[in-house]
Parts: structure tokens; C-alpha cells; sequence
């Protein structure tokens, strides 16, 4: 008799576990349509949304332009987050990016206008292209040293980001990675990082100053563009080549250490630099480009007009074989410190230009 109240027992138990998981993958299935582990559809309005255990990834527009959404729990076991999976979430406030996450698609949390907080977990790898792109109310930010990847402006037009961190591990800074960071004042790079590419600090007009590590050795084109507010920055030894428009029309730079090594100066590399004083070439540079510190800032950045530097007083050595066309046009109070006889003299003289010879 025991026996066979105890089979019942267990019977009517394993019924009701049975019901009860029953419940609750209807539940999730009303919800969720997951697909082998892939998170195809989001179809809820919940403002807070718990993400199922045993889902293995979060699917292409899987949330897009889902506007109920505040909050998401990401759990772990989640291995990548898909191409635009969570793209237009206007009122996503907070996610957190657990470590099992490998990769981050691009455009996964583009045009978040809200978001607010992210945490991205010591794992993720890669993080792809315009994946952050305009989350304009983030305002601090930390990438892990796990990271070896970064797409092309993944932070890209984060207006409020006014703090970044980088921790060791990081190679290369991607092309336009945070451009048009407009309140971006502080950022702390990594001693791993060898590149910054081209336009990454692309008018991060609130950036004072920035610490560039001795391992970086290439710094792209237009790399601090438009950096209005920069007042100093040093060149890492390992870098050669001062590439095209880097420091264009930042107006508050006042001294820039160029270090030995770099043997070119870009075109247009401190073009608009208006108060710009102080430049000593080193003897390694053999060429300086056309309007490589040419003063006359483009009327389009600058309300009333073009401006002129006061007094830029350079020191051009004799391994300088050529200047280009306007590399020292338009600056007011020039003077070009020289070795006699040397081609700088010979520019100097040809376009009008002091200069007063070195011994």
C-alpha cells in the first residue's frame, strides 16, 4: 500500500513540475522565439526584459526599434550579440555585456539615444562596426584589455561621453572610432596600443590634453582633427610620419614636441593652429608639406572669418630638403630659425618669409 501511494505521489509530482515548465516555456515562447539557441524575435513591450538561460545568441534586429524597452539581462552562455540586435531602442537606459559574449555586431546598440550605462565584460573580443553609434547620453566608458577589435566609429557621435578608458591589451584605435565625442575631456590609453587611425578623435572639441603612449608608432590622418580645445601634445619617439590634416584647426594648441625619429610633417598636419608659438623640428624630418602650418583657418569651421597665428617662431634644421607650397603661409609674425645656406633659407627668401640664421 506504501508503495503504491508513493508511485502516485511521484506521479502526481512529476506531473506537476511537468506543467508548471510547461507554463513557463509558453510564457517564454509568447515572447521569445528562439531557434537552436539563436534568439531570432523579441515580440514582448516589457520595459525590463530577462533574456531566457540557454540562449546562445541574440539574432540579427532581434529588438530592434523596440521603444518599451529601459533595462535587458544578458545572461551568460550568451556568446555574441548580432547586427543591429538591439538597433533604435530609444528608452534602453543600462545593459551590461556579460563575459561570455565573444563578439558585439555592428550596429548592435546603434542610435540608443538613452543608453546611459554599459558595462562591457572582461571576454568580448571584437566589437563592430557603428555598434555604439550615436548613444548619445552615454557618458563614461571602459574597454576591457580582452578587446582586439574595434570596428569603424563603434563610439562614433556619443555626444555626452565625456570619460574613456582603455585598458591594456587594445592594438588599434579604428578609424572614426570616436569621432564627434563632443564632451569627450578625458581619455587614458593603453601602453599595448601601437595605431590610432585615421579621424579617430575627429572633433572632440573638449579634449585638453591626451597622453599618447610611447608604443604607438603610426597615428592615422585626421587622427585629432578639430580637437578646438587641445593645448599640448607630444609625439611618441616611435612614430615617423606626421600624417595629413592630424592637428587641423586645433586652435588651442600652444606647443607640440616633436620628437627625433619623424622624418615628415603631412600636409596640412597643424594647418589653423592659431596659437601655435613654438615648434622645434627635429633633424630627422626631411620634409615638410604643402601648408603643413599654415595659419588661415577654413572660414567653414570658424565664425568671422579666417584667422591668422601670432608669432609662430620655428626652428627648421638643414635635413630639411623640401617645404611645400604654403607649408608657412599666412602667418602673422613668422620667424624661421635656420643653418645658412640651407634649403629653408632658400624658401625663406623665395617667399618672403624672416628668418634669422643659426650658427
Amino acid at each position: 500500500m506504501k508503495k503504491v501511494i508513493c508511485a502516485l505521489l511521484g506521479l502526481f509530482l512529476a506531473f506537476f513540475v511537468a506543467g508548471v515548465s510547461a507554463t513557463a516555456l509558453n510564457l517564454n515562447s509568447a515572447d521569445f522565439r528562439i531557434v537552436k539557441g539563436k534568439l531570432i524575435e523579441y515580440k514582448g513591450s516589457d520595459s525590463h526584459v530577462v533574456i531566457p538561460k540557454g540562449a546562445t545568441s541574440i539574432g540579427e534586429d532581434a529588438f530592434e526599434y523596440n521603444r518599451s524597452l529601459v533595462s535587458v539581462d544578458i545572461p551568460e552562455g550568451v556568446t555574441s550579440i548580432g547586427y543591429g540586435a538591439f538597433s533604435s531602442c530609444s528608452s534602453l537606459s543600462s545593459v551590461t555585456i556579460p563575459g561570455s559574449v565573444t563578439s558585439i555586431g555592428d550596429y548592435a546598440f546603434a542610435f540608443c539615444n538613452d543608453l546611459e550605462s554599459v558595462v562591457i565584460s572582461e571576454g568580448v573580443k571584437s566589437i563592430g562596426d557603428d555598434a555604439f553609434v550615436h548613444c548619445e547620453s552615454l557618458t563614461s566608458l571602459t574597454i576591457p584589455g580582452s578587446v582586439t577589435s574595434m570596428g569603424y566609429s563603434a563610439f562614433g557621435h556619443c555626444t555626452g561621453l565625456t570619460s574613456l578608458v582603455i585598458e591594456e591589451g587594445l592594438t588599434s584605435i579604428s578609424e572614426r572610432a570616436f569621432q564627434w565625442c563632443l564632451s569627450l575631456s578625458s581619455v587614458t590609453l593603453p601602453e599595448s596600443l601601437t595605431h590610432i587611425g585615421r579621424s579617430a578623435f575627429y572633433l572632440c572639441e573638449s579634449l585638453v590634453n591626451i597622453d599618447i603612449p610611447d608604443s604607438v608608432t603610426s597615428i592615422g590622418d585626421w587622427a585629432f582633427n578639430c580637437c578646438y580645445g587641445l593645448t599640448t601634445v607630444t609625439i611618441p619617439n616611435g612614430v615617423t610620419s606626421i600624417g595629413e590634416r592630424v592637428f587641423y584647426a586645433c586652435k588651442s594648441l600652444t606647443s607640440v614636441d616633436i620628437h627625433q625619429g619623424v622624418t615628415s610633417i603631412g600636409n596640412g598636419a597643424f594647418y589653423g593652429c592659431s596659437n601655435l608659438t613654438n615648434v622645434m623640428i627635429p633633424e630627422s624630418v626631411t620634409l615638410i608639406a604643402d601648408e603643413a602650418f599654415k595659419q588661415c583657418l577654413d572660414p567653414y569651421y570658424w565664425s568671422g572669418g579666417p584667422h591668422t597665428c601670432q608669432g609662430l617662431n620655428a626652428t627648421v634644421p638643414s635635413s630639411v630638403t623640401s617645404i611645400g607650397k604654403n607649408a608657412f603661409y599666412s602667418c602673422k609674425d613668422v620667424n624661421l630659425n635656420i643653418m645658412p645656406g640651407s634649403p629653408a633659407e632658400l624658401y625663406a627668401i623665395e617667399y618672403g618669409i624672416p628668418y634669422v640664421l643659426l650658427e
